[in-house]
């Protein structure tokens, strides 16, 4: 389980690093 719940914890940071870029790139080029 514990396993199990570092993947998800891994994935939901690649998933939110990947969105914060996304802002900062919307953010610099209106």
């Amino acid at each position: 389980m514990i396993i199990f719940w570092q993947s998800i914890c891994v994935l939901f940071g690649e998933i939110i690093s990947k969105c914060n870029r996304y802002f900062l790139i919307w953010n610099v080029e209106p």
